[in-house]
């Protein structure tokens, strides 16, 4: 059952290095494999690929602030 009065809050949460960087990881398995099933899609799908995409390019950009761009990206 979905809360639909309350507003959506951001929240603020603290990884080291390494668990960013293994986060980010994680995310690009899941967006690579997302674009090999993209054209199975429904609407639904396409709009959950789109946020898992903007979320990866938020956390490497965090990664990138922070600790500097890696090379082999």
């Amino acid at each position: 059952m979905a809360n639909t009065g309350r507003p959506k809050a951001k929240v603020s949460i603290t990884f080291s290095e390494e668990e960013l960087k293994t986060l980010i990881v994680g995310m690009n398995t899941s967006v690579y494999q997302s674009v090999e099933d993209f054209e199975m899609y429904n609407v639904a799908g396409m709009e959950m690929f789109g946020k898992e995409v903007l979320l990866l390019a938020k956390l490497r950009s965090v990664n990138e602030k922070k600790y500097g761009a890696e090379d082999g990206r």
